[in-house]
């Protein structure tokens, strides 16, 4: 007898064959012993089934029920397990039909297991009775619904009424009850609102004050979107994530950070069927009007459903401190004078093809037990054999079909899914969020980390209300692609381009890792959440080694990061052309690894595996290149620029100056700790190839690129930001002029960022405007959901457009650069707005806010650090010391914040 299919309830026992007759004997004579008192005043209806006499008689007896009491024939358990599995809220017909079957088929194993049956039944058939004993005398409420209406008595305190008339009830077996009102008696002067919690049959009363969460701190209208039906296409549904777990609201889909199911370049997100896609099919009221909200400022989305004095609202967050939780909270207020129905049903979708999921054991305690499941597996295929098969485990709420909440009642269910790669650590993550819910702290625990991120970083923009909220909407979908802290028993594979909550088999780029994550996603990152960024860099580090066999593989020395990489770090591009021929990936990489050294000089991650990356990386690009003896140059051959319309070139601009600047690392990382590399890697950087036309005063993408080729994206003009190659206005100005005009309108978002930090560059704040524009095209509402090609088509959630955008705010219209000894900025207003504030931006161990008028600029040291900072004037050469707290207000030009070494 197993469980079922995932419909309803759940089984007592999930190994029956290792109970014997005895053991169950023993169980139901204590719970006969110990709550016979309350079955005599139970309705006469199921004593008659437990007991096999008519009402009347129960009625006359009032006896206490025993095993020898109980005639408990064959056809009494088929008559009344119904009652049985309502009660239970849908449990498995393979019982009945096993108990039909025994008494049926005659046969000697059939009456071995239905002896068996027989006490088990026993013990299920008391517990239900026990149960409704007390509910339904204290509500007069239906027998088969409250499964899901327990109580726990013993927190409830003296002098409270549960009934609406507000009089104390009686005293029955020293327990005291309550309805709702909930008036304290000890004080009628002073009236107090409760709401009552539910986990299956556990349950807690808690003040409403506590329960509801205050306002965050950012501003409601930039950070509530909501609609009155959701997007007719789910691909534009919003996303819910925390960095271990995600999911797209009310889809069949549940994904788990690292858990990749396929072989090499067939490897993509495995899908784990939700339990936590819980939708309202329907109510025995009839509903008027609905609502869907995105919060972002506390991470949660909201469905609100509303009726004749009736409200419901399903709260649905990946939980942002305990991130191994999807939680999904059904509050409901019925303030009508008759019961509420409310019908759910679970959108698990069909079953995985990625995993081979199996039912399991649980040590939860018994009553749990009913409404919690367990469900744990393996990928059906490893990614390459040093990974084998990944596991998952997973504990989860059974969601009944049906609840049923009574009049002038304010309740909340809680249906949690605790999602890990062991089961020790999903079943204690589940402990904790039930704990937590009863509590009344799980929810205000997930908004204070939500708040904490926003304190920590953002950008705060006013006058301009949808720039506002495309800023907010793409930090959220980002961070939620991001866990607080390193995990030290799973890792962090990276972002990809599509979110954690994307990337199934052939689908948005299947959850890969690409060059997105260090040359799109990291930058905005870097500068407000330094320790993530920090966290970014130590995945291309967890993946050293794998990026050293590549090399290896491929014939050179060093470290050569593949194009593509998941779990493992190798290969696994599906695209043979770019797998082989795109290779300034390593380069791009590098180049992270410099902008995080340079933003906060931690040169203890030189001490470790830091600096064999850079040696690494370096060595790499040692063996790749050749050099030329007619031009003593070093030039690379046959590769693949960051225009994917071009493969197989030789000289990409793009690829031999992120090289060049690969090459050069080592001397200033290794310069941090006191070291020096080899000598070679400077005399290659210097004299590598770096393709310029003298006639026409730019760079052409590669040795034999024609002006008017069509180009896929961003490419050359990536020179000028974010390599910060040092160029002369003019050749900046060619460069953004000619591609500009070749970039192909159907390319990725994040193009348009690059041009846009390009013209500002050069003070030309309308041509800059006009392609910062377009990327607004490619954010789709009511959500603000990316796609990664305008009017919605392509990836989507497109991560690195979001990243784009976010370069375009911070080092666009605010100028940022990041230098070996300084940072500068140039501070202008983004279109249509008043005022414009980087909060919180991270600076060699200090933070500061820098806000931006069309006048002034006013910057303000957050934190302190071991080094003090100033701010330089560019014209004038002027110092401006930072004080802690202490706003520091100019006249808005361009600047520098320089420190002193501590």
């Amino acid at each position: 007898m197993g469980r079922d299919d995932g419909a309803g309830g759940e089984l007592l026992f999930s190994r029956p064959g290792k109970i014997t007759e005895r053991r169950l004997a023993e169980l139901f004579s204590k719970l006969v012993s110990r709550a016979s008192r309350q079955v005599r005043r139970s309705s006469g209806k199921l004593t008659w089934a437990l007991s096999g006499m008519s009402p009347e008689r129960v009625s006359r007896s009032e006896r206490s029920i025993s095993p020898r009491s109980v005639a408990l024939t064959p056809c009494l358990i088929v008559e009344n397990i119904t009652v049985i599995k309502t009660s239970l809220s849908g449990y498995d017909d393979s019982f009945m039909d096993e108990i039909k079957a025994s008494y049926f088929a005659g046969s000697r194993r059939c009456e071995s297991v239905l002896r068996k049956m027989r006490y088990l039944v026993f013990v299920l058939m008391y517990i239900v009775c026990f149960k409704i004993t007390k509910t339904s005398r204290l509500e007069g409420s239906d027998p088969a619904n409250n499964h899901h209406q327990l109580f726990n008595w013993q927190d409830i305190p003296e002098g409270y009424d549960f009934r609406s008339n507000g009089v104390t009830e009686k005293r029955m077996d020293n327990y005291r009850y309550e309805k709702v009102a909930l008036r304290d008696n000890s004080n009628s002067r002073q009236r107090e609102e409760y709401v009552l919690l539910y986990h299956g049959n556990q349950r807690r009363r808690i003040r409403k004050k506590r329960f509801i969460n205050g306002r965050p701190l950012l501003p409601r209208n930039a950070t509530v979107l909501d609609c009155n039906d959701l997007p007719s296409d789910s691909r534009f549904w919003p996303t819910i994530g925390n960095g271990h777990v995600a999911s797209v609201v009310h889809t069949d889909g549940m994904f788990m950070n690292g858990l990749y199911n396929g072989k090499a370049t067939g490897s993509h997100r495995a899908r784990i069927p939700s339990t936590c896609a819980v939708n309202v099919t329907s109510t025995s009221r009839s509903l008027i009007k609905s609502k869907f909200t995105l919060d972002l400022a506390r991470g949660m989305f909201i469905e609100q459903k509303s009726g004749e004095n009736f409200y419901i609202a399903q709260r649905m967050y990946a939980h942002r401190t305990v991130n191994r939780l999807l939680v999904t909270e059904l509050s409901v207020q019925n303030a009508h004078s008759q019961p509420l129905d409310i019908h759910l049903q679970v959108n698990s979708g069909a079953p995985s093809p990625d995993l081979d999921l199996q039912n399991g054991t649980t040590t939860l305690p018994l009553f749990p037990l009913f409404i919690s499941r367990y469900i744990h597996g393996l990928t059906k295929e490893a990614e390459y054999n040093v990974s084998g098969l990944l596991p998952v485990h997973v504990f989860h709420t059974d969601v009944p079909n049906r609840i049923r909440v009574y009049p002038n009642v304010m309740v909340t269910y809680l249906f949690l899914t605790s999602i890990g790669h062991a089961k020790s650590e999903a079943e204690d993550n589940y402990r904790a969020g039930v704990k937590s819910f009863l509590a009344g702290t799980l929810s205000s625990s997930h908004v204070a980390g939500w708040t904490r991120l926003w304190k920590e970083g953002r950008i705060d923009v006013e006058g301009n209300l949808p720039l506002a909220r495309a800023n907010y909407a793409s930090l959220y979908y980002i961070l939620s692609s991001l866990p607080l802290q390193p995990d030290v028993t799973w890792p962090y594979v990276g972002l990809s381009p599509g979110d954690l909550a994307h990337g199934v088999n052939k689908q948005d780029y299947m959850g890969h890792v690409f060059w997105d994550q260090e040359t799109w996603m990291f930058p905005p990152i870097l500068m407000m959440y330094a320790d993530l960024g920090e966290l970014l860099i130590h995945t291309r580090i967890r993946t050293l080694a794998a990026a050293k066999d590549y090399a290896i593989s491929r014939g050179f020395r060093g470290a050569m990061y593949p194009w593509e990489s998941a779990y493992t770090g190798l290969n696994v591009c599906p695209s043979t052309e770019c797998a082989i021929y795109e290779q300034h990936i390593t380069g791009d990489i590098a180049f992270a690894f410099k902008q995080y050294l340079m933003m906060t000089n931690d040169t203890s991650l030189m001490w470790g595996l830091g600096a064999d990356l850079v040696i690494s990386t370096a060595d790499f690009w040692a063996s790749r290149v050749e050099f030329n003896r007619s031009t003593n140059k070093y030039e690379i051959n046959k590769v693949m620029p960051p225009d994917e319309y071009s493969s197989r070139v030789n000289n990409s601009v793009y690829t031999n100056t992120v090289a060049r600047l690969n090459l050069e690392l080592p001397e200033y990382a290794l310069g941090l700790i006191g070291q020096r590399p080899p000598r070679t890697y400077k005399t290659i950087a210097n004299n590598i190839y770096i393709p310029f036309n003298v006639s026409h005063n730019y760079h052409p993408e590669y040795d034999g690129y024609k002006e008017g080729m069509m180009v896929k994206q961003a490419d050359v003009v990536l020179l000028g930001f974010p390599l910060t190659i040092p160029l002369s206005p003019q050749v900046r100005r060619n460069d953004l002029e000619i591609y500009e005009k070749v970039g192909d309108t159907g390319g990725p978002a994040m193009t348009w960022s690059m041009f846009a930090i390009g013209w500002l560059e050069l003070g030309e704040v309308q041509a800059a405007e006009e392609l910062f524009q377009k990327q607004f095209l490619n954010i789709q509402s009511p959500f603000n959901v990316w796609s990664e090609v305008a009017h919605g088509l392509g990836a989507v959630n497109f991560l690195t457009g979001m990243g784009g955008y976010l370069q375009s705010i911070v080092f666009g219209y605010g100028g940022f650069r990041i230098h070996e000894d300084r940072l500068d900025f140039n501070g202008k207003l983004p279109p249509q707005t008043t005022s414009f504030t980087v909060v919180n931006l991270d600076y060699l161990g200090g933070s500061m806010d820098f806000k931006f008028t069309t006048e002034e600029m006013t910057i303000t040291l957050k934190r302190f650090s071991s080094r003090s900072f100033s701010i330089r004037i560019k014209s004038s050469g002027r110092s401006h010391a930072l004080t802690l707290h202490q706003p520091v207000t100019l006249s808005a030009e361009a600047a520098s914040i320089v420190s002193s070494a501590p």
